[in-house]
């Protein structure tokens, strides 16, 4: 991303980055209704001739899935909201 906030594409990904600042790394996935997801990168740096690699996973949840959650978290704050108005209307 650069100073004005507008995403800058790359096929490689090769920055400098100074210390205390920070970088935003902006992924486009294609779900194509494989297992959920998992990225898996590797972050070189270089400091004063040293390198050293981070590895990183990230794990990801497919849209279908999230959806699914949702709607099954959504239900339950329901039924938790309407016990909660009937023991409150039992008094």
């Amino acid at each position: 991303m650069d100073l004005d906030g507008n995403f800058i594409t790359t096929r490689d990904c090769v920055q400098t980055i100074l210390s205390g600042d920070s970088k935003t790394f902006l992924f486009s996935v294609t779900d194509i209704g494989s297992p959920e997801p998992v990225f898996g990168l590797n972050i070189t740096t270089t400091h004063k001739g040293k390198k050293v690699k981070y590895p990183l996973t990230i794990e990801g949840v497919r849209q279908k899935t999230k959806n699914i959650t949702d709607h099954d978290l959504n239900v339950r704050i329901l039924q938790a909201n309407l016990l909660k108005v009937a023991r409150e209307n039992k008094k």
